[in-house]
């Protein structure tokens, strides 16, 4: 088979966006379909009794009577991503030819015959184009400034890009510097909403793309190990990352140039990281054990001016004990008075005070509890438990929801879950958002394969007001969702 290298794909994609956020298609005005594209689509899927507007309920709530309806997706979101055919519903459904893609069942339009094989690619063809309208416009194209966010799939190398404002997946990128997988591991948003920053796991490069318009714009070379965290630091002009190895490595890089600043070694399994910009400290957990490392820095050069070891248990040795409590994650308030740690052995979040690094509370959560999000606007943390038990059918996991100020849990979320991971606030619409891994073969049954292997996952997403479910916004994504940012 071959292969087309990563960056040629980049390239690619980005002179599509660049040169097709106009097209010189013949239009059908009332739908607002190119007029090739507006044949097979009226007469063969927006008719009576399936995708029009009285019988979409029935039909997966996708209403196909325009260009605008279609980007209005349906019950299970985006149906057609601009530029990529290989990741959107209408193709899958529609397509019956092997050597096309991937073909789902049931063959649409249900009832009536297959589309032909030029019909079929005449429609992939269209989107892989950008699926735009009868006037050349792609959808989600023209407001470089449009709040998104992102979630990698670490099983197919991609990271999933959603609109904020409808939570339907907009585009897919590309991700990792070659044709094995990398697994992206962790994003990160720069603070001006300027650039989204990736970590490969197995990969050997941090990744810099525009937010805009979410293109590559650069590489930083970090050499091969366990790739993990990313936070920024000094107002965002650096990142520091987390290799997860036994004989671990802190690399801090300039985000402007993309080169590394400095290599700190021999940490034992570094992960979680934050760093505090006003006292130039670095907080470190170690993944196994009961210890977690603070590092204060001259900033000038980044020689460590104080170097600790910490124990989660007040009286106690640090140390590296797989199964003590095991510290994953770190997440601090939004003034920097108190920071919580995870602790994935003992099923518990620590809380201590910033002051004096004391401890302050051992809240119960649910089973192997991993990643933090804090809310700006209410004093809520919300934290992902990757295995709890469920009595409700293929349902695993719960999200703890805390008080960070009386440091107790108000609420248990444990519907519309399987194996959450990553998870993230949105203060401006009031949405908890949750990553689902559903790795294994008691989860939820995906609607197909992924091209590159394993079983798709979903986002979730609950009220912050009252922790409910909301039923209707539930997205399935490519193969293991794992880490989400959002550009506000």
């Amino acid at each position: 088979m071959f292969l087309i290298p990563k960056k040629s794909i980049y390239l690619y994609i980005g002179l599509f966006i660049l040169l097709s956020c106009k097209s010189d298609l013949p239009f059908s005005s009332k739908t607002k379909y190119p007029d090739q594209v507006n044949t097979i689509i009226t007469t063969r899927c927006a008719t009576t009794g399936c995708h029009d507007a009285k019988s979409n309920l029935a039909a997966g709530g996708l209403n196909l009577e325009s260009w605008q309806r279609l980007f209005q997706g349906g019950r299970g979101g985006s149906v057609v991503i601009p530029f990529r055919s290989d990741r959107s519903w209408l193709h899958y459904y529609t397509n019956t030819y092997d050597n096309l893609g991937i073909s789902l069942s049931p063959t649409m339009p249900i009832g009536g015959a297959p589309l032909s094989r030029e019909e079929v690619l005449l429609l992939k063809n269209w989107i892989d184009r950008g699926a735009p309208d009868d006037q050349g416009n792609i959808a989600f194209c023209c407001n470089p400034n449009r709040p998104k966010y992102y979630i990698t799939n670490q099983g197919c190398d991609e990271v999933s890009v959603f609109d904020a404002e409808s939570n339907l997946v907009m585009r897919y990128i590309n991700v990792g510097n070659n044709n094995s997988i990398e697994s992206p591991h962790y994003l990160m948003v720069s603070a001006d909403g300027r650039y989204l920053y990736t970590v490969l796991r197995f990969g050997n490069v941090v990744q810099k793309f525009d937010a805009n318009t979410d293109q590559f714009v650069a590489d930083c070379f970090i050499d091969n190990a366990d790739w993990n965290v990313i936070v920024p630091a000094l107002q965002g002009r650096l990142g520091i990352i987390s290799d997860l190895s036994p004989d671990g490595k802190i690399r801090i890089i300039d985000l402007n140039t993309m080169t590394i600043l400095k290599s700190l070694q021999g940490l034992v399994n570094p992960h979680g990281l934050y760093y505090m910009d006003q006292s130039n400290t670095l907080y470190v957990t170690s993944q196994f054990g009961n210890s977690y490392y603070k590092l204060s820095f001259d900033t000038t050069d980044f020689s460590i001016l104080n170097f600790e070891t910490l124990s989660l248990q007040p009286g106690t040795m640090p140390n590296f004990n797989p199964n003590t409590l095991d510290p994953h994650q770190i997440q601090f308030t939004p003034d920097e008075s108190v920071y919580f740690i995870t602790c994935q052995a003992s099923n518990e979040v620590r809380a201590y005070k910033t002051q004096n690094d004391s401890l302050l509370a051992i809240i119960p959560v649910g089973t192997f509890p991993l990643e933090m999000a804090v809310s700006k606007s209410l004093p809520y943390l919300a934290v992902t438990c990757e295995e709890t038990t469920s009595t409700i059918p293929r349902t695993k996991g719960s999200i703890s929801m805390i008080n960070y100020e009386t440091l107790q849990v108000i609420g248990t979320i444990n519907q519309q879950l399987f194996q959450p991971h990553g998870i993230a606030i949105d203060d401006v619409r009031k949405l908890i958002i949750v990553t689902n891994r559903n790795k294994t073969t008691d989860g939820p049954a995906p609607h197909h394969s992924s091209e590159c292997g394993g079983r798709n996952g979903f986002i979730s997403y609950f009220s912050l007001s009252d922790f409910s479910v909301l039923t209707k916004m539930k997205t399935e994504v490519s193969v293991d969702p794992y880490s989400i940012a959002i550009r506000p």
